[in-house]
C-alpha cells in the first residue's frame, strides 16, 4: 500500500535515478537504479528542507533499496540524495511527505486497487494515469472514475506486473531445486541448437516474445537469439525432432559462451508437458548487459550455477555442461556469423509445437509458480 512520489532525471551515465515511495503511516523507501557496476554500495543522504536536519546512511552491498528507520513528518518538505560509494555518482529527488496520497495495493499480479484520500469529495473526479517504463519507450494507459456512493476505490485488472527482486530469487531457488542432482554430460554433447533466419550470413537478433512466465522482464523488452542447450538422456545428443522447425545449426557452445561473457536466469516455466529454465547471455557493459542487471534478472556463475557451466579438462580444454533435467534455452544477444559452408546445418522432424508469439506459461503448476503468498 505504497505509491511513487517522484524520480530524479536519468539522461546521463553519470545520474542514479532515485524513487521513494511513502506509505499512510509515515514510513518510507528509498529505490534507486545503478548506472555503474562499480559501486557495490551507496551513501544516503536524507535532508528534512523544512527543518533543517540530515541524516546520513550506507547501503548494504549490492541492495538497492533501504527503508528508512524514522517516520517522515506530515507536510514536511524532503531531498534524498543517492551517491555511489566508488563512482560518487549521484541522484537526487525532493517531495513534500503525504500521508493523503493516492495509494495502490497490488492484490494479484494482473490486478490492483486504487485508494484515493477519505477527505475527496463525492462526486470528485478522479483520474487514474498508468505507465509502463520498458527499455524502448514510456506506455501510457489513462482511465477515468467517479467518486459516488462513498467509494474511495476502485480495482484495477489486466496489469502486468515484473518480477521483484525477491521474487526472481524465489523462482531461481525453485528452478535449482527441480535441476537438483542431475547428470551432466561431457564436451562432446554440450552444442547449443537452434531454428535461424539467415540475413545476408547473418542470424540477427529479434525482440523476445512473450513466451514463458508474463511477469517475466525480458518479455517484448529486449533482443536476441534463441538456442536450445539441451541433450537427450538416452543418447547424451541433442534430440531428434524440433519444436522450433525444421532446419537446425549447430554451434559449438564455447565459442558463444566465453568466460567473461555473464550470465543471467530470467525465467523457469513449463507449458504443461515440460520445464524450461531461460538464460540470458550477455556481453558486459552493454545495453542488453545493463537491462538485465536493472530488471533484477540473477547474474550466475558460468562455472558453479544448475544449469549451464564452463568446464576445462586437466589438459586444458574448454567445453560446457548443461543439465539433463530441465530444457535450457539460451538468449544469446548478439548477431551470429553463418558457417559459409553450412554443413552444421541440418534437417531435423519438427514437432511444429513453438509459435512466432510464444507459448503461455501453465499457470497452475505447483513447481515453477511462484506461491501465492509471493503475489
Amino acid at each position: 500500500m505504497a505509491s511513487s512520489e517522484s524520480s530524479s532525471d536519468t539522461e546521463g551515465n553519470d545520474v542514479i535515478r532515485v524513487d521513494v515511495i511513502q506509505d499512510t503511516e509515515g514510513w518510507a523507501t528509498i529505490y534507486w537504479w545503478k548506472q555503474s557496476d562499480g559501486d557495490k554500495q551507496v551513501d544516503i543522504i536524507v535532508t528534512n528542507v523544512t527543518t533543517g536536519t540530515q541524516r546520513q546512511f550506507q547501503s548494504q552491498p549490492d541492495v538497492t533499496l533501504f527503508y528508512l528507520p524514522d517516520r517522515l513528518t506530515n507536510g514536511d518538505h524532503y531531498t534524498v540524495t543517492v551517491r555511489g560509494v566508488t563512482s560518487r555518482r549521484e541522484g537526487e529527488v525532493s517531495f513534500r511527505a503525504d500521508e493523503n496520497q493516492v495509494r495502490v495495493e497490488l492484490t494479484t499480479r494482473t490486478s490492483a486497487v486504487v485508494h484515493w484520500p477519505d477527505h475527496l469529495d463525492h462526486g470528485s473526479g478522479v483520474h487514474i494515469t498508468l505507465e509502463r517504463v520498458t527499455k524502448e519507450n514510456v506506455t501510457v494507459d489513462t482511465s477515468n472514475w467517479t467518486v459516488n456512493g462513498g467509494e474511495t476505490n476502485t480495482t484495477l485488472s489486466n496489469l502486468t506486473i515484473e518480477f521483484t527482486r525477491e521474487e526472481m530469487t524465489t523462482l531461481l531457488h525453485m528452478a535449482e531445486t527441480f535441476a537438483d542432482g542431475v547428470i551432466r554430460y561431457p564436451p562432446y554433447s554440450a552444442e547449443v541448437r537452434t531454428c535461424y533466419n539467415n540475413h545476408n550470413g547473418t542470424m540477427k537478433v529479434y525482440l523476445k516474445d512473450n513466451n514463458g512466465d508474463p511477469a517475466s522482464a525480458i518479455n517484448r523488452q529486449i533482443s536476441g537469439l534463441f538456442f536450445m542447450a539441451s541433450i537427450y538422456l538416452p543418447t547424451g545428443k541433442p534430440r531428434e525432432w524440433s519444436p522450433f522447425g525444421s532446419k537446425r545449426l549447430s554451434i559449438p557452445a564455447v565459442t558463444m559462451f566465453p568466460a567473461d561473457a555473464n550470465l543471467y536466469f530470467a525465467d523457469f516455466y513449463c507449458n504443461y508437458r515440460q520445464h524450461y529454465v531461460t538464460l540470458v547471455l550477455t556481453t558486459p557493459g552493454s545495453d542488453v548487459d545493463h537491462f538485465c542487471r536493472l530488471k533484477n534478472l540473477i547474474k550466475l556463475d558460468n562455472e558453479n550455477n544448475k544449469f549451464l557451466n564452463l568446464r576445462t579438462t586437466d589438459s586444458g580444454e574448454v567445453y560446457v555442461e548443461v543439465t539433463t533435467k530441465l530444457m535450457v534455452e539460451v538468449f544469446y544477444t548478439e548477431n551470429v556469423e553463418l558457417p559459409k559452408d553450412h554443413d552444421s546445418l541440418t534437417t531435423v522432424w519438427s514437432s511444429g509445437t513453438s509459435t512466432p508469439e510464444g507459448l503461455p506459461k501453465n499457470p497452475n503448476c505447483p513447481k515453477c509458480n511462484l506461491p501465492t503468498n509471493a503475489d
